[in-house]
C-alpha cells in the first residue's frame, strides 16, 4: 500500500510551485492570446467551389502567420468547403490581407463580420460567471452529499487544476476563444468527478472501518481506488492524445486542455484533495 499522506507536505508544496507558475505564466502570457471572442475582431465565413484537403488548411495557416495576422481556421459544415477565419484587429483591413492569402487555394464567395469590443466584454462576463457557477455548484452538491470539508478540499485541487491548465495554455500560445471554455469546463467536470470517487471510498470506508485511524482510512481508500483512477484516466489519455495529435485545428486546442486537464486532475484527486481532506480533520481534532 502507498503511504500517500506521508508525502503530503511534499504534495502541498509542489502544489504551490504549479499553482504559483499558472497563475504567473496566465498574468504574463495570458492575455496576449485571447482570441476575438473576447478581445473584438474580424470574422470571416468563406465558402469554396471545391472541398478542402489539410494541405490547403495548412497552407493557409502559415500563409497568415506569416503575414504576422493572429488568426483562427476551423472547417464549417460536414463538407469540408466552408471555412470561419476569425482574426484580430480593424475588418477591412484584416479581411483584405486575408481575402488575398486565400485567393491562391481557390474561388471563393464571402462574408465578414466585426466584432466590437461590447460584445466581447459580455462573453468574457458570461464565460467567468460559468466557471464560477459550475464550481459553486459542485461545492454544494458536494457538501450536501457528504460534508462541508469535502467539498471546501475537492473546490482548492479544482482551483488547482484549473490554474496549472491556464499556466500551461498561456505559455503554448495557442488563442483562448468559446471552445476553449468549454474544454476548460469539461477539465473542471472530470476533475471533480475523480475526487468524488475517492471522497466517496473514504465515506464508505469510515462506516466500516471505525475503529481504525483517519490516516490509515484515508490512505487505504485512495489505495482502494487508485487502480481504477489510473485505468479511466490512461483511456482517457489515449482518446485525447490522438485528438491531440492528428485532429488540427481547434479540435487540437480543446484536447491539449483535456490532456493536461486529466493528468492534473489524476494527480490532484489522490496527493491534494485527499491530504487536505486528512488535514482539516487532524487541525479539528487538535482543536476538540
Amino acid at each position: 500500500m502507498i503511504d500517500f499522506l506521508r508525502f503530503r507536505k511534499f504534495f502541498f508544496i509542489f502544489s504551490g510551485i504549479l499553482t504559483g507558475f499558472g497563475l504567473i505564466s496566465f498574468i504574463l502570457k495570458g492575455k496576449d492570446n485571447f482570441g476575438i471572442d473576447f478581445m473584438g475582431g474580424t470574422m470571416l465565413h468563406l465558402k469554396f467551389e471545391k472541398q478542402l484537403n489539410e494541405a490547403d488548411i495548412n497552407s493557409i495557416r502559415k500563409k497568415i502567420e506569416a503575414s504576422k495576422i493572429r488568426a483562427s481556421i476551423q472547417y464549417f459544415g460536414g463538407e469540408k468547403k466552408e471555412l470561419i477565419v476569425k482574426a484580430k484587429g480593424v475588418q477591412e483591413d484584416v479581411s483584405l490581407k486575408i481575402r488575398e492569402i486565400i485567393e491562391t487555394i481557390g474561388d471563393f464567395e464571402y462574408s465578414s463580420e466585426y466584432i466590437g469590443p461590447s460584445v466581447s466584454r459580455d462573453l468574457v462576463s458570461l464565460a467567468i460567471k460559468a466557471v464560477i457557477i459550475a464550481i459553486i455548484a459542485m461545492l454544494i452538491y458536494i457538501a450536501i452529499r457528504f460534508e462541508f470539508r469535502f467539498g471546501i478540499s475537492a473546490v482548492i485541487a479544482l482551483i488547482h487544476d484549473i490554474t496549472f491548465v491556464l499556466g500551461i495554455y498561456s505559455l503554448t500560445g495557442c488563442e483562448f476563444n468559446v471552445p476553449t471554455i468549454a474544454a476548460f469546463l469539461t477539465v473542471v467536470g472530470y476533475s471533480i468527478n475523480d475526487t468524488i470517487v475517492v471522497f466517496d471510498r473514504i465515506r464508505e470506508n469510515l462506516k466500516l472501518l471505525r475503529r481504525e485511524d483517519y490516516y490509515i482510512i484515508v490512505n487505504k481508500s485512495i489505495n482502494q481506488v487508485l487502480p481504477r483512477t489510473i485505468i479511466t484516466s490512461l483511456t482517457t489519455l489515449f482518446v485525447c492524445s490522438a485528438l491531440l495529435i492528428f485532429a488540427g485545428g481547434e479540435v487540437s486546442k480543446f484536447a491539449l486542455v483535456l490532456v493536461v486537464g486529466v493528468i492534473i486532475g489524476t494527480y490532484s484527486s489522490d496527493c491534494v484533495a485527499s491530504p487536505i481532506l486528512y488535514e482539516w480533520h487532524k487541525r479539528s481534532q487538535v482543536k476538540k
